[in-house]
């Protein structure tokens, strides 16, 4: 703020105390004294006497403005103004951003999985080269791809800790900085061997760490719309392996394969980072239900009850001879839950099968004497397919009016057939065919089992299922790398490992028609007292939700 001014107005009461400065401000560099001859003089000293002047002239005497200090005044209220508009310009940003906070969190994490996830399906491109290059073996390279896959699913119990203690954001910046680190370090490397620990370790680990943290922030953001977000995401992973083959193969041929993962990672350091950015910037909203708890939280305790409603509910209660005592669903263990151990193995058995289809399909094709670009072709066709499905289902898989546990059952029967009639391939043309189911079986294995550890264990134990769930992935993926290649290198054929998947898909329909069954005979989630009419003795027992009786069915009387 600006120090008011020494220039005073001249009023009728008499002289000022002090002299006033000269008409054209030099004594004290303040601005000129405004005159007219009209007025004459405005200001006087004690010899002079003020001159006569009408009403008329007064009134425009005192409406005079001290011109040194408005402009003061004006620029703090412009100053305050503007600071008062962007202040108001980011509360509303900011307020649209939540509103769209589940589009944005979406699209992030496609992104993520778009660029992390969907470049580790190129490792084909980059084998030629490192097998150019280190002079190695098939096995040897291949592992090095392996072992990356294998770490990304085995790591996940080491992501569930670290989000015991931090935010699902720094987990995921710190997979992104992973696999950055990864493909810088692993150009460098002079020997295969220090791959292993570069890519194979390094990147499997920052992948890991990406898709377990993201995963279980979808997930706990989307309780009801889990499918949906769920293979949307996972469509992202499916694109970005159809986009970074071609353009891997581009910078291979003009840079060669070192400058390659150089230029990938840098790529993948400046999307990826700006794409966690509005995930600490914006507040996840709360789940409806937990509104509900801190609203019923803020009741007082001596709260006058609904009067209506709980006479209904006792005439209910009186009407089946018993009392109902609400104390919430079991925190149980799940490694003390027996349908745990049944979906651990119904999600490792298939992963058995799925390393034929992800690792051996080029192979499988080459000996059923076509070539190799028409097995390259068959990839496609399966991937074109699966990210056809994952769409599909993103779409209905919420609305289905059956449990999602039910439909991977039938599915997992389907897979079975596929997989029957890959030993009995009469063309080319069929072949293809049998691609597209192949595609669907890979987007049902790849992401149905999520949404099937929430609607099993429950919201609050969606971080444990999945950790079960790509924990045993990635137990099935290295059993398959010695079941399968180890039957090819016994018969020379994959007839016997055909019809071993095949009965890894029927034991996978088994599972999972058994733990509905199971769930419901261990799934206690309350207790009901019942009072004899005789007696009056109080029994306690135990209520097993069904598909009857759910939770909103309890009321509480005591």
């Amino acid at each position: 703020m600006c120090a008011p001014s020494p220039k005073r107005l001249v009023d009728s009461t008499g002289p000022p105390a002090t002299s006033p400065p000269s008409e054209t401000g030099e004594e004290n560099g303040s601005a000129p004294l405004p005159s007219s001859p009209e007025y004459g003089s405005l200001y006087t000293d004690g010899n002079t006497s003020l001159p006569q002047m009408d009403p008329v002239s007064t009134h425009h005497l005192l409406q005079v403005r001290d011109y040194q200090n408005n402009n003061c005044l004006d620029s703090d209220f412009h100053h305050k103004t503007r600071v008062g508009k962007l202040r108001d310009a980011k509360s509303k940003f900011l307020s649209c951003l939540r509103q769209k906070f589940g589009v944005i969190l979406t699209g992030a994490v496609f992104v993520l999985f778009f660029n992390i996830i969907g470049w580790m399906g190129c490792y084909s491109v980059l084998f030629v080269s490192l097998q150019d290059e280190f002079r190695s073996s098939a096995t040897e390279t291949g592992w090095v791809g392996s072992l990356a896959y294998i770490i990304n699913c085995v790591c996940t119990p080491f992501g569930d800790f670290l989000l015991r203690r931090f935010s699902s954001r720094v987990i995921c910046v710190v997979g992104i900085l992973c696999c950055f680190v990864s493909l810088i370090s692993s150009s460098l490397m002079p020997q295969l061997f220090y791959l292993f620990l570069t890519f194979g370790l390094l990147y499997g680990l920052g992948s890991g760490l990406v898709l377990k943290s993201m995963l279980d922030l979808l997930l706990n953001r989307f309780p009801d719309n889990c499918g949906r977000v769920s293979f949307l995401v996972f469509t992202g992973s499916t694109l970005g392996n159809f986009a970074w083959t071609p353009i891997t193969t581009i910078f291979i041929d003009l840079w060669g394969w070192r400058n390659c993962l150089r230029v990938t990672g840098a790529i993948m350091l400046l999307v990826c980072i700006p794409a966690t950015f509005l995930m600490g910037v914006l507040t996840t909203p709360s789940h409806p239900d937990d509104a509900k708890s801190s609203q019923d939280a803020k009741k007082p305790d001596d709260a006058m009850p609904d009067t209506a409603s709980d006479k209904k509910k006792a005439k209910k209660i009186r009407d089946k001879k018993e009392e109902i005592k609400w104390e919430g669903p079991k925190q149980k263990r799940m490694v003390w839950m027996p349908e745990a151990w049944l979906f651990g193995l119904a999600n490792l058995v298939p992963f058995i099968s799925m390393g034929f289809y992800n690792v051996n399909l080029v192979s499988y094709a080459i000996s059923l004497s076509y070539t190799s670009n028409q097995g390259s072709t068959l990839v496609t066709i399966a991937a074109a397919a699966e990210a056809g499905f994952k769409l599909v289902f993103a779409i209905f898989v919420d609305k289905l009016p059956f449990r999602k546990v039910h439909l991977m059952t039938t599915l997992s029967v389907v897979s079975t057939l596929v997989t029957l009639t890959c030993a009995f391939v009469p063309s080319f043309p069929i072949l293809c065919v049998i691609g597209v189911g192949i595609g669907c079986v890979r987007a049902t294995m790849n992401a149905l089992p999520f949404l099937l550890g929430m609607e099993i264990f429950g919201v609050r134990k969606t971080s444990g299922s999945t950790t079960l769930v790509l924990f045993a992935e990635g137990l099935g993926t290295i059993t398959s790398a010695f079941i399968i290649g180890g039957t090819y290198d016994a018969f020379g054929t994959y007839d016997v490992a055909i019809y071993i998947c095949t009965g890894c898909f029927l034991l996978t329909a088994l599972l999972y028609f058994l733990i509905p069954l199971i769930s419901k005979l261990h799934k206690v989630i309350g207790v009901k007292v019942r009072i004899d009419e005789v007696t009056g003795v109080a029994e306690i027992v135990p209520v097993v939700e069904d598909e009857e009786f759910m939770i909103e069915e309890f009321v509480t009387v005591l």
